[in-house]
């Protein structure tokens, strides 16, 4: 047999005896994520009959406003090449828009450069019924890049007296933010309004900015995280290509 085909052969092999589909589950209460060495390296939350997985993640900086801008500049001058082309920092959309299909590091929020000036809840559409019980910014990080940046992130020389929140985008915006979160903190954490997220069905979300708030364009508070409740818009997004694992 001719060298390419033998190679061409064997790939073919090793490409039929992976699995190749996500196993989503049809609710998300109690769910942990699958098992993917990606993202090994925070928490306990994956087991081998989990089902959910992380589209994205999202690194919250909170509660101590006079270190905002200090975190804010170190962040974004340690990963400059991972923002988009051209200089932009901000995310082209809001935080429910959770994609695998978005490649870059983003800002949800403007610039800081100098001083961080904190809106009256009435002037700020982002925050206004907002999950949030204190001050907070976040970054959109994608797969490839969480394990090195949260790494860096976390470290106490990096955080200073900041409150930092990590936690996977699966779809299942209740528990992404109580049951499977990881707080770097040396005080109480924060209270997150669960119920003020839009999205509880594993693999959704929505993109912010065609509504014009962070609820989807649903009321908010949910009842419930039961997919029932779930807001009607959220709308199933790309999830990260799986790794080939031999069956």
């Amino acid at each position: 047999m001719q060298p390419l085909r033998l190679r061409f052969f064997i790939f073919s092999v090793i490409a039929c005896r992976t699995r190749a589909v996500w196993n989503l589950p049809e609710s998300c209460p109690g769910q942990m994520w699958a098992k993917d060495a990606r993202w090994d390296f925070v928490g306990n939350y994956s087991e081998e009959t989990g089902q959910l997985v992380p589209m994205s993640w999202h690194i919250h900086y909170t509660t101590n406003t006079s270190e905002f801008v200090r975190f804010y500049r170190a962040f974004v001058d340690r990963f400059q090449a991972y923002f988009p082309p051209g200089g932009d920092v901000m995310c082209p959309f809001g935080p429910n828009y959770i994609s695998a299909s978005y490649k870059y590091v983003c800002s949800f929020e403007e610039p800081l450069n100098e001083t961080f000036v904190e809106l009256a809840p009435e002037d700020d559409k982002w925050t206004w019924d907002s999950p949030w019980t204190t001050s907070q910014r976040a970054f959109f990080v994608p797969m490839d890049q969480i394990a090195e940046i949260w790494a860096w992130t976390e470290t106490p020389e990096v955080r200073g007296s900041l409150d930092l929140l990590l936690h996977g985008n699966t779809g299942c915006y209740y528990d992404d933010h109580t049951a499977r979160i990881t707080w770097r903190t040396s005080r109480t954490a924060p209270v997150i309004r669960a119920e003020y997220f839009p999205c509880n069905v594993p693999g959704t979300g929505c993109n912010d900015t065609i509504y014009g708030d962070l609820h989807c364009g649903c009321n908010m508070p949910l009842v419930s995280d039961q997919v029932r409740d779930s807001c009607k818009y959220c709308a199933q997004e790309e999830l990260p290509a799986q790794l080939p694992v031999l069956v």
